[in-house]
């Protein structure tokens, strides 16, 4: 059985007939394709997000994959989540 799964792009300012296996350096992930749907509607990538936005696609990167990393805030305890409760 294959270990690869097509990742495939199409849309304006895509590369046309781009084929990311030929670039050995290029290295894809399936934790990539969140990554890079974020980048594409210009939203930061939280900090605890493993995978990278896959700029070699684009005719032209709008900024360098490097900065659309967003710092996460600390996490909110248990108790802060859970409703009051209430009075009858």
């Amino acid at each position: 059985r294959s270990r690869n799964i097509p990742w495939i792009a199409s849309g304006p300012d895509i590369r046309e007939n781009y084929d990311l296996t030929r670039d050995n350096k290029l290295v894809v992930d399936t934790t990539d394709t969140f990554a890079t749907c974020m980048y594409v509607l210009g939203l930061p990538l939280p900090a605890y997000v493993e995978g990278k936005p896959v700029t070699d696609i684009f005719e032209k990167p709008a900024v360098p994959a490097a900065s659309v990393v967003a710092p996460i805030a600390a996490p909110v305890p248990a108790a802060a989540r859970t409703p009051a409760p209430v009075a009858p």
